[in-house]
């Protein structure tokens, strides 16, 4: 329960992190001029918690050594992204008036944001994977 807690607390904390980033690229882009109404703001940063939560949860998946590597980022990356889409529709950050074209555009480049994430992520527990071996090697060999 204890690790589920901190997983909870780490997918909510990235989730905001990247949701405040992103809104400061966005009042920049915008010259300061960003304006919400209707409960925007709250819409979106309750978004950003459920997908932080919907990628994070998931990953207890790689504790698993009964599945497959590819499996287990289908299964975290599937439901992440599916949680993902749902808030974005729910906070307004698909623009379905534009059309389904844009719409899909725009999931699209959500999709491929989230697997760059991952792969950020991945390539980072790789290189620990790596120095934790060599450490181990090393203590072997003295």
């Amino acid at each position: 329960m204890k690790k589920l807690i901190k997983i909870v607390f780490s997918g909510v904390s990235l989730g905001l992190s990247i949701f405040v980033i992103i809104g400061i690229v966005f009042d920049i882009a915008n010259s300061g001029n960003t304006a919400m109404s209707d409960w925007q703001f709250t819409r979106m940063a309750v978004a950003a918690m459920l997908i932080g939560v919907g990628f994070s949860v998931p990953s207890l998946v790689y504790t698993s050594e009964k599945l497959s590597y590819g499996l287990k980022v289908l299964i975290q990356m599937g439901i992440g992204c599916t949680v993902m889409l749902i808030a974005a529709f729910y906070a307004g950050w698909i623009p379905v008036e534009a059309g389904w074209k844009i719409s899909a555009l725009v999931i699209g480049a959500e999709i491929l944001i989230a697997f760059i994430i991952w792969l950020c992520f991945f390539l980072h527990y790789k290189k620990l994977a790596k120095q934790m071996n060599q450490k181990i090697k090393e203590k072997e060999s003295e």
